[in-house]
């Protein structure tokens, strides 16, 4: 039983047990009685901390986001804009991939809640790559649709990996960096 836990403690079981929930049997099939369950409290007890199953998805998918998060700042903190776009696809397919229960939460929540994500993930980029360019380190684009791929190759290469194991992570890895970070660079000779 966790009632005896402390919060935090009582909160991680709540999302372990949710996680596992929504997995088996989908948001739909999912309720705050069976989560409950799993978690070894009572639903009112459940009730104490969350409002509904929305906010148990959303609390789990931001506690699974923490590491990708992280990615984003070191990404904005790298010396430059070429490398910190690099380094983002490398950490954050190595991430997903070595964390595949949590990838395929990832992609249940994107099922419910893509529009917003969509949105706030096609500005980060677009701002990312638009200051490579504002800052000479990349050639003229349209920042806008260089996001929109970025996006869709990177969050796209998931899928294959995570399907089929022809696509190996290095492999991918490679190929986007060279294709969204090095084709666009600027030589910039000293």
């Amino acid at each position: 039983m966790t009632i005896n836990l402390p919060k935090e403690e009582r909160v991680q079981h709540i999302v372990e047990a949710a996680v596992a929930e929504f997995l088996e049997k989908g948001y739909d099939g999912a309720s705050m009685e069976a989560i409950a369950k799993r978690a070894g409290i009572s639903k009112g007890g459940l009730y104490h901390h969350f409002r509904n199953k929305d906010e148990v998805l959303v609390f789990a998918n931001q506690v699974f986001m923490e590491p990708v998060e992280e990615l984003m700042r070191q990404l904005t903190a790298s010396a430059t804009v070429a490398r910190g776009l690099e380094m983002y696809i490398l950490h954050y397919i190595n991430h997903w991939v070595t964390h595949r229960k949590e990838l395929e939460f990832y992609f249940l929540v994107m099922d419910k809640a893509f529009r917003d994500y969509s949105g706030q993930m096609l500005e980060f980029v677009q701002g990312v790559y638009q200051a490579g360019i504002d800052a000479g380190e990349f050639a003229a684009m349209d920042a806008r649709k260089m996001a929109i791929t970025f996006l869709s190759a990177v969050d796209g290469s998931l899928a294959y990996i995570m399907l089929n194991e022809a696509f190996e992570p290095v492999a991918v890895i490679e190929a986007l960096q060279e294709v969204l970070v090095g084709k666009y660079e600027l030589t910039i000779d000293n």
